[in-house]
């Protein structure tokens, strides 16, 4: 930037401190960067009038500025002046990357990514809008995408979304990454494809079930409930802040989800437990066979079940290819629903045949 210029935007940003009352939320006990109580220096904190080349004048990188506050790399009285030190969640076992990646982020870039050759990034931009978030309202202002009636995978054509200015509902803000990019990688799945409201079966983020009786629910959820992407996707210490910076569990869960088979226990489907009773699960409230499976057989909840959504069968129904093979008589993996709770399935599992006629050689049980 001209270097005459830089002193008329210095004048600018005192201005703006001086016009700190006219803030929205001011004294109003809304915590946010623009807050004199909770941020005295205002602009001053982040900006100042010979800042970082390539930068909108901050005084050390983009999320380099961010941890000065939140973080524990702060130096005199920025240090720990948050009370979320965030970097420390962002350094768990499984974080989103914006250490690494945050480089990559572009100021005008439009998300999801329409260029696949570019380097995937995640920063904390994507999801805060820095100068208005706050406490009450973390993401306030960031972007936000809903997919198009026609939901696919990469290669099934032009994307019909929708790109918003603001998000109105969390999910949208983990759509602009984690569902029509071009740049998404093949091991990745379209989240939008799996919550989409026409399938089968889906967890109630974008809309409320199809299941009109879930009798393993925990007080307080019914079968008319929605929950969030953070309602499984966030810190895993819940002293700590909120958010799906970063867990010490695989995919940034909340709680634990063992996805391998071995001996049923709260500790390993401690997610599934956070809203579904473990008792009504274990006594066969919804599936007359679940303890058999679960308890006797030692069978994962993921060997059955996909977390969110499933295209063409109802309960989340879907069979983990690398545990379940197609029945020894032939023919395709399927899932049968049947009526009050007996379905049947054609497939091969731990050596057992479920086939048309029975279950190993013997009469289905209904």
């Amino acid at each position: 930037m001209d270097k005459l210029k830089r002193p008329a935007l210095y004048l600018l940003i005192v201005l703006a401190m001086a016009l700190g009352t006219a803030v929205p939320g001011y004294g109003k006990g809304i915590k946010s960067h623009m807050d004199r109580f909770t941020n005295p220096d205002q602009c001053m904190s982040c900006h100042s009038g010979y800042g970082v080349i390539g930068t909108a004048l901050l005084q050390r990188a983009r999320e380099a500025m961010c941890f000065e506050c939140h973080g524990d790399e702060g130096t005199g009285k920025r240090k720990n002046r948050a009370r979320t030190n965030i970097k420390a969640v962002l350094e768990k076992v499984s974080a989103h990357p914006v250490v690494d990646t945050s480089h990559l982020h572009r100021t005008y870039e439009k998300l999801p990514e329409e260029d696949s050759s570019l380097e995937r990034h995640v920063a904390c931009q994507d999801c805060h809008k820095v100068h208005i978030t706050s406490d009450e309202e973390p993401t306030k202002g960031a972007k936000g995408y809903i997919p198009g009636a026609v939901r696919g995978s990469i290669g099934d054509g032009p994307r019909r979304g929708l790109r918003k200015k603001q998000a109105e509902i969390e999910y949208e803000i983990c759509y602009l990454c984690h569902s029509d990019s071009a740049n998404r990688p093949s091991d990745s799945r379209n989240i939008a494809v799996e919550f989409n409201p026409l399938n089968a079966s889906f967890h109630p983020v974008e809309s409320t079930g199809k299941n009109k009786s879930v009798p393993s629910l925990k007080l307080g959820l019914n079968e008319n409930s929605r929950i969030g992407c953070i309602s499984c996707h966030d810190n895993d210490d819940r002293s700590g802040p909120s958010g799906p910076h970063g867990s010490d569990n695989e995919h940034i869960l909340v709680a634990r989800y063992r996805t391998y088979d071995g001996a049923e226990h709260t500790s390993a489907y401690e997610i599934c437990y956070l809203c579904h009773r473990r008792s009504s699960i274990l006594g066969d409230e919804s599936f007359n066979l679940h303890r058999r499976h679960i308890v006797v057989e030692e069978t994962a909840c993921y060997t059955c079940h996909v977390s969110h959504g499933s295209e063409l069968n109802i309960g989340l129904i879907e069979f983990n290819v690398d545990v379940v093979d197609p029945p020894g008589s032939g023919g395709p993996i399927t899932y049968v629903p049947g009526g009050g709770n007996k379905p049947k399935c054609y497939l091969n599992c731990h050596g057992t045949d479920h086939t048309v006629d029975g279950i190993d050689g013997k009469a289905w049980p209904w």
